[in-house]
């Protein structure tokens, strides 16, 4: 399943939705959109980042409007296995992909 960096300013988040995904996370929940968080980082600008697998940039879009959370930039993931897992090789895309967020503005994402 392929995996995408979901992009968020943190005043946008409700601390429970941030808690939620940390929660679900650990316990390798799937959602009725067919995702599964993996990780979160949190940038120094006050912006955080999801990862999760998902069938589908849709599905990811579908669920963060069923949720009432502003959707503002999704990614994939470039990788070069198939496992929904992050391995050292998706985290350091995940790094350099929140590392080139610095070029698109926070105020963008506010």
């Amino acid at each position: 399943m392929p995996i995408f960096l979901d992009t968020h300013h943190g005043s946008e988040l409700a601390p429970e939705r941030i808690r939620d995904y940390l929660r679900n996370a650990r316990a390798a929940a799937r959602d009725g959109f067919g995702i599964r968080p993996l990780e979160l980082y949190c940038g120094d600008d006050g912006r955080v980042f999801f990862v999760v697998a998902a069938p589908d940039e849709a599905s990811v879009r579908q669920q963060h409007a069923a949720q009432g959370v502003i959707c503002r930039r999704v990614r994939r993931v470039e990788s070069s296995q198939r496992a929904e897992e992050l391995g050292e090789e998706e985290k350091t895309q995940v790094r350099h992909m929140i590392a080139a967020e610095h070029a698109w503005p926070a105020e963008i994402a506010s």
